[in-house]
């Protein structure tokens, strides 16, 4: 196989950060300490990558160096070609970094490996206060209630039953209509989750029986 195949290989199932062409980021080697388990603490290489959206915000991703696929670092900074430049190639990438305070490129790593995300933003504290992060139906898991299942749920005496098995609000009459309307199969395609289901056709049935 030769160096061009192999890149082709490399660079299949990938995402660059920065995440824009022609952008590009700020990319430095560390070495931390990661927790082991029973084995105590060991050193691993780290590959940062920073990059500068506007003039108050930067965004900072950190991958272990050994699970980067590739990075390409541009002959001009100011003027981005894939033709014109260096590309590393797994362990050409720490081989090259080691020794540098940082490099301008382009890092290629697979879409499912896990990076740790910062974000550093100038805010007024209205906006500050304002903000939110992720919610818990966005794509990644749901942190907040410890299980992709898991709902919070109120008794009906107001106390807290957090850990309870998830309800269903719709009435049995609104239930039979969608089964009606659209078919059991469709209704229940969520395993028992059929709010989600129902949220997803109430619209279009609920203009179907307008009509009738």
């Amino acid at each position: 196989m030769n160096r061009d195949d192999y890149r082709h290989l490399l660079l299949s199932g990938t995402v660059t950060f920065p995440a824009t062409f022609p952008q590009i980021g700020s990319i430095s080697l560390i070495s931390e300490s990661i927790p082991c388990g029973r084995e105590g603490h060991k050193q691993r290489e780290i590959l940062i990558i920073k990059e500068f959206p506007s003039a108050k915000v930067t965004i900072s991703r950190k991958v272990f160096a050994d699970n980067v696929r590739a990075v390409f670092i541009p002959q001009d900074p100011n003027r981005v070609s894939y033709d014109c430049g260096r590309w590393l190639l797994a362990k050409e990438i720490t081989a090259f970094l080691r020794g540098k305070e940082r490099v301008l490129g382009i890092v290629f790593v697979s879409e499912t490996e896990s990076t740790l995300l910062e974000v550093r933003a100038g805010m007024t504290a209205g906006e500050s206060a304002q903000y939110y992060p992720p919610l818990p139906n966005d794509r990644s898991f749901n942190h907040y209630g410890g299980h992709p299942e898991q709902r919070h749920i109120m008794s009906g005496d107001g106390s807290d039953d957090s850990h309870a098995a998830p309800t269903r609000s719709r009435s049995p009459e609104l239930r039979s209509m969608f089964v009606e309307r659209l078919g059991a199969e469709a209704l229940f395609s969520c395993d028992g989750h059929d709010d989600i289901s129902l949220a997803m056709f109430s619209c279009d049935a609920t203009d179907s029986l307008s009509d009738s």
